[in-house]
């Protein structure tokens, strides 16, 4: 089991999300709504732990390109596409 920030990885809550002032609310509501659904966020995310580099690499649907794409999400905002 992983702790990240006082809440746990394993089994988050909608109100865990928090939104900044990057523009991320597009990924802090989906977040949410993953939260809602047992194992839905931590089903997304390919990193399973703490990173000490505060990067976490997940997938996401891409609906336009209809396929799973891998991101690299910062503990801050969405840092980078892996194509």
């Amino acid at each position: 089991m992983c702790s990240l920030n006082g809440a746990s990885a394993d089994d988050p809550k909608p109100g865990d999300t928090k939104q900044g002032k990057v523009g991320n609310c597009w990924l802090m509501s989906a977040f949410a709504c993953l939260a809602s659904v047992r194992g839905g966020v931590p089903g997304c995310f390919v990193t399973k732990c703490y990173s000490t580099y505060g990067k976490y690499r997940m997938r996401l649907f891409n609906q336009v390109a209809d396929k799973w794409r891998v991101i690299t999400v910062s503990n801050r905002c969405a840092a980078a596409m892996r194509v």
